[in-house]
């Protein structure tokens, strides 16, 4: 056998790795959140910056 037919027949012969399986419930994100302390209705953001430009005092 030739070193291309054994790559070849080695290739055949694996098995395919086996895919996680995702977890199709898309509230399981929110609630590991929420197990860990987080409360997505209480989301802190940053503050808001004001529209017009501050002229420093000097």
């Amino acid at each position: 056998m030739g070193r291309k037919a054994k790559l070849k027949q080695v290739r055949h012969s694996a098995q395919p790795s086996p895919q996680p399986e995702t977890n199709s419930d898309p509230n399981e994100f929110v609630e590991q959140l929420e197990k860990q302390g987080y409360q997505l209705e209480r989301v802190e953001r940053c503050p808001e910056v004001p529209n017009q430009r501050v002229d420093p005092q000097m």
